[in-house]
């Protein structure tokens, strides 16, 4: 997995990226397997997570996630927020119904 945070105002913006791992149960985990993947990010803003694959559609959400300072923050791809999913590029969006 390609995972990356991009700019709450211009989307187009990639501000940070990490390569992942993808576990059996839908996880999304660090390259060591066990660690949640950790970006070296401003806590406290938003951001548009996105998610990319090299054999899949990547997905952004359709909404800016909030990532505090913690420890761990989780984003959800299995519920649709009002709006939506779109494709990491922003163009011909996929939206999940």
């Amino acid at each position: 997995m390609f995972l990356e945070l991009r700019d709450a105002v211009n989307p187009a913006l990639v501000l940070a990226t990490r390569s992942a791992l993808l576990q059996r149960d839908g996880d999304v985990v660090d390259v060591d397997g066990v660690s949640p993947v950790v970006f070296g990010v401003v806590s406290g803003q938003d951001y548009y997570p996105t998610v990319r694959h090299r054999n899949h559609l990547g997905v952004q959400l359709g909404a800016t996630a909030e990532y505090p300072v913690c420890d761990v923050v989780q984003t959800d791809f299995t519920t649709t927020p009002p709006e939506g999913f779109f494709d990491f590029n922003g163009l011909n969006p996929a939206q999940k119904r």
